[in-house]
């Protein structure tokens, strides 16, 4: 079941470091088990964001990209930590957050805690949408209105998106296939697939997914597409340094296993485009 999960989301992992401890040689950069919060790392993001207080920035700035170095130790606890490229007064908040933060898990090595280093990207809001929620709204209606340009159309289904065919892999028995598309303006990417069953217990299958995504920090939620069941799945993961949002949904039509994913480094731009796929998506009799 992992396997097709897998295949449609962004494989990668937060990266670790060398950090400056003078008790370096004790620190780990690759262990067995990475350390993270005992929360999912998007609600430590959010429970940050939230605690963060931003300094005095250029009004045309309207968010903060900060890549943040520091040791976990063995009891969860933060230390020698660092912001690249940033102002005294910046890194003097961001220590200041860490602090008030749960500890984490610690990373494992031989089954025993160690202290092993981090880097953890955060990008930070500073200007709501409700300064402008007018204008805001606006550009919403009209990038909906992009996303209906151009139809993009398989044997089994078809969609409107603003995208262009990236790959198509096909199994040479045909039991199943996977369409991916990109965003014209390169900021997303649509991951379409199918699996053919001669039979299948659609609720084993689905007791089966939810009991492999409950292993992860994702999202998920048992949702009604018409009257057909479907699982709403929604998680992130960083890559090179940017945070990438993903949604798919799950969901079976005659034997046929579905999966409707699309990926992208904004969750505005991934709720709002998969909002649309959700309506276009039509599957052809």
């Amino acid at each position: 079941m992992m396997k097709l999960l897998k295949t449609l989301i962004l494989l990668i992992s937060l990266v670790s470091f060398n950090s400056k401890a003078q008790d370096i040689s004790n620190i780990k950069t690759f262990v067995q088990q990475k350390a993270g919060p005992h929360e999912s790392l998007q609600e430590f993001y959010e429970n940050f964001g939230e605690e963060f207080k931003a300094p005095k920035l250029p009004s045309n700035q309207n968010q903060l990209k900060l890549v943040v170095k520091f040791v976990v130790e063995r009891d969860g606890s933060f230390s020698n930590i660092t912001v690249i490229d940033q102002t005294e007064e910046v890194t003097n908040e961001i220590v200041r957050v860490l602090s008030k933060m749960p500890r984490w898990k610690p990373g494992y090595q031989d089954g025993q805690p160690v202290r092993s280093s981090f880097n953890l990207p955060i990008t930070i809001k500073l200007n709501s949408y409700d300064e402008n929620e007018e204008n805001f709204k606006r550009d919403v209606s009209a990038y909906r209105e992009v996303l209906k340009k151009y139809e993009q159309e398989t044997d089994y289904f078809k969609f409107n998106c603003n995208c262009v065919t990236l790959t198509a892999v096909i199994e040479p028995d045909g039991s199943s296939e996977l369409f991916q598309y990109e965003t014209l303006d390169k900021v997303g990417l649509y991951n379409i697939g199918i699996k053919k069953f001669s039979e299948v217990n659609e609720k084993k299958f689905f007791k089966d997914l939810i009991k492999e995504i409950s292993k992860s920090e994702s999202k998920y939620k048992k949702v009604k597409l018409g009257n057909t069941d479907a699982l709403n799945v929604q998680w992130f993961e960083v890559w090179q340094e940017n945070t990438i949002y993903n949604r798919t949904i799950f969901f079976f039509e005659k034997n046929v296993l579905y999966t409707l994913n699309f990926a992208s480094n904004s969750t505005e731009i991934t709720n709002i485009v998969f909002e649309e796929l959700l309506q276009s998506f039509q599957i052809k009799q």
